[in-house]
């Protein structure tokens, strides 16, 4: 299995079978760090061959920083059922994620791994904004 898209956006969802995102990215800004409780959306489209139908897939998301330290790491499966329709099968996803750190500025990314081979790097660059902090009275 191959990942044909991947990025990632402020939100994502499908409505009548087509893909709806908004706020594409892969820089964020923020005033302080660490910064945490942040969200965004994992868009990924998978791409199956015929012989892989009717298998499971493991896959794997990990958020990795610049020094190789993941910060997130998700497991789970997908289960590649016959596409009656034709080849290629396509298996879009969303992954909402909430809850991510990021303990300084740098480069991060996201690494997709199917059966444990990495097959996609989605990069995310988070940066200090000095004009964001204002009056700021953070802890």
């Amino acid at each position: 299995m191959e990942v044909s898209l991947a990025f990632l956006a402020d939100h994502a969802e499908f409505v009548t079978g087509k893909l709806n995102a908004r706020g594409i990215f892969d820089q964020v800004y923020s005033p302080f760090f660490p910064l945490a409780g942040y969200e965004l959306y994992v868009v990924l489209n998978l791409v199956a061959e015929p012989a892989e139908f009717d298998t499971r897939q493991a896959i794997r998301l990990q958020l990795i920083n610049s020094d190789g330290i993941v910060g997130r790491d998700i497991n789970g499966e997908v289960n590649i059922t016959r596409d009656l329709g034709g080849y290629p099968l396509e298996i879009p996803s969303i992954l909402p994620l909430s809850g991510l750190t990021f303990p300084e500025p740098g480069e991060y990314h996201f690494l997709v791994s199917i059966q444990g081979e990495p097959k996609k790097r989605i990069p995310i660059y988070v940066r200090l904004k000095q004009d964001l902090i204002g009056d700021y009275q953070g802890e």
